[in-house]
């Protein structure tokens, strides 16, 4: 069996009281987790595990990114280096 997260309920109730958010959901808190793991580039794999999902596409529900987080993943990308790989296996780019 995967390790994967697991929450106590015993002092839920008290926890969200002493920070001001009785509606705040343990749901909400995997959600922010998942966020948290995918903007640290952690593998989609992982964070299911982490998270106890079965299936990878219940886990990409629970991932959400913002402009920042794209804008810094597409300024990551080579281009030149993807150019490069798309000739030399005789890919097809389209302009």
């Amino acid at each position: 069996m995967v390790p994967h997260l697991t929450i106590e309920l015993e002092n839920w109730s008290e926890a969200r009281t002493a920070i001001g958010r009785e509606d705040l959901r343990i749901h909400d808190l995997l959600h922010s987790l998942g966020t948290f793991l995918a903007r640290q580039s952690q593998n989609l794999v992982v964070i299911k595990d982490i998270l106890g999902h079965e299936d990878v596409r219940t886990t990409q529900r629970y991932l959400h990114t913002d402009a920042e987080t794209t804008r810094k993943a597409l300024e990551s990308i080579d281009l030149s280096e993807a150019f490069e790989a798309a000739n030399d296996h005789e890919i097809e780019v389209a302009a």
